[in-house]
């Protein structure tokens, strides 16, 4: 299927001012935010950006997929960041010959880890990130101020090693996309946000979110 005509209609709909409600116009910015850095754009555009205020010193932007695979402390690529033609970026450091998956300031007193963009076809199509459990109530301020009350919530509770761990799982259907957090991911010190630019249906194919 082609995909161009089908993104550049998602984004229209998300940016045209009167025609997209207010959830969708600001789901076109990313969470946290990045400064320039929006749905659609381009992996060489988002390279191109300052390194978030904040970040390491040594942090730079980076990408990969199946024809240049590189290793990162944190990171296993799913099936789907495997196919060529989805592209996975990060904000790392380097120190020596370590490269390290560095953090982003979430607000003034959290941050957010493991930071991952897809990008689908050249186009930024969904963003997860994590945190921890403790930023709960900063992340759903966040969530909620940009895209509005979850139109669902689900509670469950899973088994670990030291036993059952209550868990929420909050999410948001946007007429363009949807959003999830996850209260605790499979690590229970850390939850985890996955935003993505069209609906499960849709025709943008989705990182299988690592935090569920």
């Amino acid at each position: 299927m082609q995909r161009g005509g089908v993104l550049a209609s998602v984004l229209a709909a998300m940016l045209a001012g009167a025609g997209a409600s207010g959830a969708d116009a600001a789901g076109a910015q990313l969470v946290p935010p990045l400064q320039g850095a929006h749905f659609g754009m381009t992996s060489s555009a988002w390279k191109a950006l300052p390194v978030p205020t904040g970040a390491d010193s040594t942090a730079a932007p980076i990408c990969w997929s199946d024809k240049r695979p590189i290793r990162i402390p944190g990171y296993r690529p799913s099936a789907q960041e495997a196919r060529t033609d989805l592209t996975t970026c990060a904000y790392v450091s380097r120190y020596g010959k370590d490269v390290f998956a560095d953090s982003v300031p979430l607000d003034p007193r959290y941050r957010a880890t493991s930071l991952r963009l897809l990008f689908d076809q050249g186009r930024l199509s969904q963003e997860t990130f994590r945190a921890s459990v403790d930023a709960y109530s900063d992340v759903m301020t966040l969530l909620t101020r940009r895209f509005g009350k979850p139109t669902a919530t689900v509670r469950d509770s899973f088994l670990t090693s030291v036993g059952r761990i209550d868990r929420v799982r909050h999410s948001w259907r946007l007429g363009s996309g949807r959003v999830t957090l996850v209260d605790p991911s499979i690590d229970p010190t850390q939850l985890a946000v996955d935003i993505a630019l069209a609906p499960d249906t849709g025709p943008v194919r989705r990182l299988a979110p690592s935090g569920r």
